[in-house]
């Protein structure tokens, strides 16, 4: 024991301690407090560094100093030697420190890549099932470089090496998506080997480690507060083990409480933000045409336009005869707007019906896709023209007037021209031809007085008449 000490303890925790100046305050290496000369205690210093000892312990953890009579119950261990091994510790752990660091680093980068898929979730970029993998493999790196910045100063090779095999992984995957671009690729290759350039120092570490359990356990286990005297060698590595075990512990509850807030975040995210699968859209809504009922069909626009859209539906159903069997809709072709989709969510459908081809527009804004408009192939004209032609031989002026955008407007207005020109009956139609393509046909009727031409148009996916010219008089 030093002679020229004096006892002195900590007055916040009570720890006891020897100091040389009684006159000086001190700060405690548990709790920092102050550090008091006082009487009636007894402590001591090292007598090799002075460093103030705690009660009862065996050897010095700042030089490895043996004190007292038991510094020889360690076998195998003089004096000089557990002194460059507990210089050379010291060495090791600011190493082991610095690889600390680049795993809490690697952490950092993990959760931002997570909030990087949290963002395609709002996004909509990609499907759910493939936001759910990338927000899993990143919760899992984060979760093992966390873990591993915990476990390095106990099994420091083993996690050099992974974090050395994580690093290359990741900078190969990252070549690969630039295409193996010589920048990306060399750059790649001199940060991975960086890492493991520093496994054989590791390795060193470790066996540090394995050949001073007693000094491993002063630092790592109990601060310099524990006792490691007359403990045997099998001893000290199981003090060893059980608090490798302890940190292990410790470091899954941190892990499984922050993986239970993320996956909380994730869910959150997807039940405000996701938008659903528009491949599972397209199925219901074709289930719902097939039905025949325009109020279903109806029921994907917008609420406000509902009302107008089944009242339209009607009227292309019995335009084309359609009934209650609507066609189907095969050889669906759909197109992602990728200019508008950061904002809205936008897909444009092309499906064949048995007269040609439409087109349905679908919008999302939020969480729901909405019907925006739909075009569907011009109606067979040949049905229009004969129907015109059966109305016209009848003198029915209520079933030429449907045709017209105001049939009432429109059948007085037959009925007038028909008058003028002293028709009792409507001239009878001897032949009858079809001038035109695309949106607008005229129909010429050839009869008995005279050429009659009637001009279409198509509107809402509608042929509607657009005017009726007599022969001249």
């Amino acid at each position: 024991m030093t002679s020229n000490s004096f006892p002195a303890a900590c007055q916040q925790c009570g720890q006891e301690y020897r100091v040389p100046d009684p006159e000086q305050n001190y700060s405690c290496r548990d709790c920092e407090g102050t550090v008091l000369a006082v009487e009636g205690i007894s402590a001591e210093l090292c007598p090799s560094c002075e460093e103030p000892l705690e009660a009862g312990q065996a050897f010095c953890p700042a030089c490895g100093e043996g004190i007292g009579e038991d510094q020889e119950e360690v076998p195998g261990k003089s004096k000089e030697r557990r002194r460059q091994a507990s210089r050379q510790l010291v060495k090791a752990f600011g190493f082991l420190k610095l690889l600390r660091v680049f795993f809490l680093l690697g952490v950092f980068i993990s959760l931002l890549a997570m909030a990087g898929t949290l963002f395609l979730v709002k996004e909509n970029f990609l499907p759910l099932w493939m936001v759910y993998l990338i927000f899993l493999m990143h919760l899992g790196i984060a979760c093992v470089k966390f873990i591993g910045a915990r476990m390095v100063f106990y099994r420091p090779l083993f996690w050099s090496v992974l974090l050395a095999g994580l690093v290359t992984l990741a900078r190969t995957i990252d070549a690969a998506q630039n295409d193996f671009s010589p920048v990306w690729t060399v750059g790649g290759l001199i940060w991975a080997g960086l890492f493991w350039a520093l496994v054989p120092a590791t390795a060193r570490v470790r066996r540090l480690i394995e050949e001073n359990p007693d000094l491993h356990i002063a630092r790592m286990i109990t601060g310099s507060t524990r006792r490691s005297s007359g403990l045997s060698e099998k001893e000290l590595r199981a003090d060893q083990k059980l608090a490798e075990r302890r940190a292990w512990r410790k470091s899954l509850m941190i892990c499984g409480g922050g993986a239970v807030v993320s996956l909380l975040m994730l869910f959150t995210t997807i039940s405000q933000f996701h938008r659903p699968g528009f491949e599972k859209v397209w199925e219901d809504f074709q289930s719902d045409w097939e039905s025949g009922d325009p109020g279903k069909v109806a029921s994907w626009f917008p609420s406000a336009q509902r009302d107008e859209e089944q009242e339209n539906l009607m009227a292309i159903a019995k335009d084309r005869n359609w009934g209650d069997d609507w066609p189907p809709l095969k050889d669906s072709v759909m197109t992602f707007d990728e200019m508008e989709s950061r904002e809205y969510g936008r897909q444009r459908v092309e499906a064949d019906i048995p007269t040609g081809q439409g087109t349905w527009m679908w919008a999302s804004q939020e969480q729901e896709w909405e019907l925006q408009s739909l075009t569907l192939p011009p109606p067979d004209f040949e049905r229009i023209e004969k129907e015109w032609v059966e109305g016209w031989n009848r003198s029915d002026y209520t079933a030429l007037a449907r045709y017209f955008v105001n049939p009432e407007r429109s059948e007085g207005s037959l009925q007038r021209m028909a008058s003028r020109r002293d028709w009792s009956s409507l001239p009878r139609v001897m032949d009858a031809t079809v001038e035109g393509t695309g949106s607008i046909r005229k129909l010429e009727l050839n009869t008995n007085a005279g050429i009659v031409v009637v001009s279409f148009r198509l509107v809402d996916n509608l042929w509607v008449a657009a005017s009726v010219k007599p022969p001249k008089s």
